[in-house]
């Protein structure tokens, strides 16, 4: 991993393999450097990528193979990697997101049903679609979960929902 800035908030940094830089990014822009030469299938490869807003941390989907993937967190300095959930199906875990101070976050799992997760904690469950809009958080404390016609505070230390479901206007003229 090449850098080319120390704060990923306002500068950016370039994702490769070996010496070859495939990827930058930064905070508001992502650009394919090159396209990706022919690789192995357990090559590097990365999707859905968030950094933290102090820009020391990224945030990412790797595949493993063609039907395996895995979170993990991406040290921009270190440039070491840390999974967050086990090697599961392809696209098992997906959407993170880093909480407002880049300490905590949160990612939306599915199985039979789709799980929301803040730092490794299951804190919602439920058989409805979600999308990566479904999760956002309020603070560094609170994250906001929208299921169905409902929208759900939680406190990420407890894992438990502060007080009750709000319903979601249908019109919201």
């Amino acid at each position: 991993i090449g850098e080319s800035g120390q704060n990923f908030a306002d500068q950016s940094i370039q994702i490769g393999i070996g010496d070859l830089n495939l990827y930058e990014f930064s905070k508001s822009e992502f650009t394919i450097l090159m396209e990706e030469p022919d690789l192995p299938t357990r090559a590097l490869h990365f999707y859905q990528l968030c950094p933290n807003a102090q820009g020391t941390r990224l945030a990412l989907g790797k595949v493993l193979d063609e039907q395996l993937g895995l979170l993990g967190e991406l040290d921009v300095g270190t440039g070491e990697f840390q999974p967050l959930t086990e090697a599961g199906s392809l696209a098992r875990f997906q959407w993170p997101q880093f909480s407002p101070g880049g300490q905590g976050i949160s990612y939306i799992g599915s199985d039979e049903d789709r799980v929301i997760y803040v730092n490794g904690l299951e804190i919602f469950r439920t058989a409805e679609r979600m999308g990566p809009d479904a999760v956002a958080w309020v603070s560094d404390e609170v994250v906001a979960i929208a299921a169905g016609d409902s929208l759900r505070l939680f406190d990420v230390r407890t894992g438990r929902q502060r007080g009750a479901s709000v319903p979601i206007p249908e019109n919201l003229d």
